[in-house]
Formats: structure tokens, sequence, C-alpha cells
């Protein structure tokens, strides 16, 4: 958001202006740290999770964010013991009487924008430019997103940690993309639920890059989409 409203990407120039956190982590308070969101903040709608950090909450507040809530879905809300049944048990109250809505997340905050745009705010087409879900086959692995957590889980053991990185090839761009487990399980939800979405959806790619690709999204040039 901050790199967005520092660009000339508003609220003024674009009057339906959402931001997105679903993560309980300390990074996302870095993401509100900025005086420039309250220039901007009467524009300015925020989509927290449940899971949400407290105190990326109450940046928020202090930003003067206008916030909605929603549960990130995490298992069958049908069944006895789901944790999705209990969270929206706990939301409940007199004002909200039904408790918080659930929508799909896909794991990541990308995947959960994308649900967001055409679920939510009935959105068609839906433009990536951020989510590509992979690194350029060349990228040294100490600088790609997950190996620092890979080495963690194998004691800095690099010849184990780099067995759980491949390259896959982009057909639609023709390039291959280097890509680990976690983007792998990011990847495979994202292309499932891109099958599971209303035939009115359309889905384009303008990353350039990347491993999403395949039924359901066409890839183009951010230039082309404007256009």
């Amino acid at each position: 958001m901050i790199p967005a409203l520092k660009a000339g990407i508003t609220p003024k120039k674009f009057p339906k202006f959402y931001v997105l956190t679903i993560e309980p982590k300390d990074v996302t308070m870095k993401y509100y740290e900025d005086k420039i969101i309250q220039k901007h903040n009467k524009g300015i709608s925020v989509v927290l999770s449940t899971c949400t950090r407290h105190e990326t909450v109450e940046l928020c507040k202090k930003n003067g964010l206008k916030i909605f809530w929603f549960h990130p879905l995490i298992d069958d809300f049908r069944k006895l013991g789901s944790i999705n049944k209990t969270m929206n048990m706990m939301s409940k109250s007199e004002k909200n009487p039904r408790g918080l809505s659930g929508m799909q997340t896909g794991g990541n905050v990308g995947s959960s924008a994308w649900v967001f745009s055409w679920a939510i705010l009935g959105c068609s087409p839906i433009t990536l430019i951020g989510l590509d879900l992979g690194h350029p086959a060349d990228t040294p692995l100490e600088n790609t997103r997950h190996y620092p957590e890979y080495l963690r889980i194998f004691k800095n053991n690099k010849s184990q940690a780099s067995k759980y990185f491949k390259k896959i090839t982009n057909t639609d761009l023709k390039v291959k993309v280097l890509s680990d487990p976690i983007f792998d399980f990011y990847r495979e939800a994202f292309l499932d639920l891109v099958t599971r979405t209303p035939k009115w959806t359309r889905t384009i790619n303008a990353t350039e890059g990347g491993s999403l690709f395949g039924k359901g999204i066409k890839s183009l040039k951010l230039k082309d989409v404007l256009k």
C-alpha cells in the first residue's frame, strides 16, 4: 500500500481502494507505518482476517482506516470440531448475531485479495501484477523468499535445503521458473480455486513471470491490459 500511494496510486484516482491483511505476523505492522496513509485514510478500506496481529489492527485504527472483518477459512465449518465454527461462535454479539463471514484465502494474502475481488466486489477481469509465486530460474537460492526457512529446518545444511527447490516451465511465457514446496502449495491452491470461479470471472496474469499459468488464466503484459 505505501509504495502504491507514493507512486500516485491513491483513493482520489481509484475510489474503490481496498487493502487486505491476513497474517498474525510482526511484519504486517510495517505496512501501516507511514504518514502518507493518514493523508489518504478517508478513502482506504482495510480488510482484516480475524488472525491479524493485534498491534497491526491498532495501527489501522490509529491511521483512521475503515475496517472490515472476515474469518480465513481453515476447515469445514459444518463439522462438529471445526476451528472456523468455533471462531464464528466467538465473534457473535448483540450487534453481530450471526458472527463474521468466512472467506477462502488460498493460504496467502495475494490469492485472498483475488478471491475478495470477484467474490465480494464482483470484479472481472482481475489482473495480477504482484502475485507470481516463483522466482526467475537464475535467481541464487540465497535470494529466494523461503530459503532461510529451509536452512533453519535443516540446521544450515545447504545441500539438504537446496533439494526442495525445482525449476518448472511457464508454458505461456516460455520461461523457466524457480519454485519451492511453499510456492507449489500456494500455486496448486490458486489453480484449483480458478477452476471453481463463476463463468463470468476472468483472471489475467500481468506479472510477466512466475508460476501461475494454465486453464482459466490469461497471460498479458500490464501495458496491454491497461490499453
